[in-house]
Order: structure tokens, then sequence, then C-alpha cells
């Protein structure tokens, strides 16, 4: 869907409310906007999350200001813009934590610009089971029931102490089409990119850039496929700590100081010790960047070397990666410019905007 049109410019609020509407008119909706002189629902996350009934949809308006943290305990559909949406100025829905609760079960979040974490409780009673997080950027993820899907994301963990995805043996977690890196840990401190994925993970398609190497830990019969694995250790190897029973099929490794990087383990048609050869790495570093394109460029191994034919890494069977994390069932602005920037007190602002609807 493309929309085209001009219109007097009421709030940023109204504006996107509407692309909302189109997305969610079933189910109730909730708009949080923190923004000076905003007349939403609510100013504030929490309260919003407090008044919405389960199954609502709680849509969070871009803002320089950071909503600040809040905890689920209900059925919600938590929607951003994106987290370098078109069309803000560089403004995204940010927050700081998001905790999920007991009774968070069927939730989705989408679109979101998260400083620091996603959070569950670990619930082993089927309240906080089939959470759907995709196109946020986070700091680090903790799963807390069965049957999620993780998708679309850019996990950044910075942090030294936890790890980028911590499943807790859930089981059905489906991790696929995510940008996860793993920074460097100090001497005895032993934090993963995966913390107890269980033999029921679905893990494919994804890019993983390991500041030290250290990919997995107490993992059992998990298998890594069509994946690439990026290392920035100055020395051989990754790190499989308390793992057993792991394989790779049809993944990439490469390591950007010239050392080796064996995908040891069972599994086949692995390209070891490879270079990717993206379209572009800004400073030739794979650390996420929103300049850098993680498109194999003309040449690349990882083109048609993945299991179904198509290619390795996060664009695999045509799938929307969106570098900029808009939500996957919102319009989002591509175009916003103001026709008239300077009116007389009374008289209407004229914008023009275009935008695009997944």
């Amino acid at each position: 869907m493309f929309i085209s049109n001009t219109k007097p410019m009421k709030t940023l609020t109204s504006l996107f409310f509407t692309f909302f509407s189109i997305a969610a008119f079933s189910q109730n909706i909730l708009v949080v906007d923190n923004n000076e002189g905003a007349a939403a629902d609510f100013t504030n996350l929490q309260d919003a999350f407090n008044a919405a009934e389960p199954g609502d949809f709680v849509y969070i308006v871009p803002s320089s200001d950071s909503y600040g943290s809040a905890a689920i305990d209900k059925e919600l559909h938590i929607r951003g813009l994106g987290h370098l949406p078109i069309g803000t100025n560089g403004l995204s829905s940010r927050v700081n934590n998001l905790t999920l609760q007991n009774d968070c079960g069927n939730s989705s979040l989408s679109g979101l610009d998260v400083d620091n974490n996603i959070s569950s409780f670990t619930n082993t009673s089927g309240f906080n089971d089939n959470v759907s997080i995709s196109n946020c950027s986070m700091k680090y993820l903790r799963i807390g029931g069965d049957n999620w899907t993780v998708e679309g994301n850019i996990i950044d963990n910075i942090q030294t102490n936890v790890h980028a995805i911590h499943l807790d043996d859930h089981l059905n977690t489906t991790i696929h089409h995510n940008i996860i890196r793993q920074l460097i840990a100090p001497a005895g401190v032993q934090h993963y990119a995966l913390f107890r994925a269980p033999e029921s993970t679905l893990e494919f398609n994804n890019i993983y850039i390991l500041d030290d190497g250290r990919l997995m830990r107490e993992c059992v019969n998990l298998e890594i496929q069509n994946s690439v694995i990026l290392s920035l250790k100055d020395g051989d190897n990754l790190s499989f700590q308390g793992s057993t029973g792991w394989s790779f099929n049809n993944c990439l490794s490469y390591n950007y100081n010239g050392f080796s990087v064996p995908l040891t383990g069972g599994g086949a048609n692995n390209l070891e010790d490879t270079d990717p050869q993206f379209e572009n790495l800004q400073d030739e570093s794979p650390i996420f960047s929103y300049a850098n394109n993680y498109n194999p460029a003309s040449g690349s191994p990882l083109i048609d070397a993945a299991s179904d034919g198509d290619n390795i890494g996060i664009y695999n069977d045509n799938f929307d990666f969106d570098q900029r994390g808009h939500a996957i069932d919102l319009p989002y602005i591509t175009a916003f410019d103001i026709i008239n920037p300077s009116v007389a007190s009374g008289e209407e602002l004229e914008v023009e905007f275009s935008a695009f609807g997944n």
C-alpha cells in the first residue's frame, strides 16, 4: 500500500494514529505520546499498559524523550514506528526496559527502540507462551515462555554481564533473520550470544557478530542453519561452553583479524574462514551500523549457498529485514514535507506526506 496526501497538519500524533488505525481497526487502540502539547490518550507508558484490556494495541508515538521502563501483565500488542524510522527527523519510539510479567502470553512487540532490554518472567505454566518480538532494537532479550518468535531484530549486546539471548530452556523458540552481537567479556565472565537453547529451538538466517568468539553456552543439540558467524576475536575457534550436540548446516564463518573460525560439531555444506562480501561495511567493520548494508555483493559466497538454494543470511527467502525497524504491520512515512512553513495565526499549515504499508 502506498499513500500520498496533502492535508492540514493538526499534530504528528493524529497523523500517525490514522496510519495505526488502518492496521488495527478491530482492536482497541491506546496512543501514548509524551511530546510537548500532545493530546493523546496517555503520556505515561505504564499508565497505558495498566488501562489496556487484554488484546488491546498500544501505540508509542516517536519522541525525543524516552518513555522509560514499564511492565506488561496481560496480552498486549505494542507498536512503535521503528528504531530509526523514515520521516520522523530521527525520532524513535524509545523505551528503557520492558518487562513481560505473568499472563503476558500471546503478546507482540514491534518497531521499538529499547535502550536496554526486553525481559520476561520465566513461567512454565503456559501464561507467557506465544510471544512475538519483531523489528526491535535492544541490548539483550530474556525469554520467559514456550513458542516465542524472535525475528528481524537488532540485538546489540554491549553489556558484559548478560547473554544476548537468554532462553532458559524454553521450548520451540524460533530465532530467525536477526543481527546478534555479543561483546567481549572480562576475564572470568562467561556470557554468550545464546544461553540455554534446547533441542527444539529453531535457529536460521541470523548474523552473529562475536567480539570474543562466545557463541553458545549450555545449549543442547542446537542446529544453526543458513547463518553467518563473524568473529572479531584475536584468536582461533568459537566457544561452546557446557553445550553438547551442536551442528552447523549451510553456514559461513569469518574472522576479521585473520584467524580461523572452524565450525566444529556435526553438519555439512559450511563455508569456513570465508569473507561474506557484504554490499557495504562502514569502516570495514561488521558491528551494526545503519550505514552498513548486509546484502550479499555481486560474487559473494553467500549467494545461493543456503539449504533452500537461496542466499545465506538475513535476507534469505525474500525476508523483509528492515534495518530501520519499522513495525511489521504498520504503514510508515517515507517523506514528510511542510508546504507552507510560514503561516499567520488561524491559518492552516499544509503538509505533504507519503507512506508505505507493510
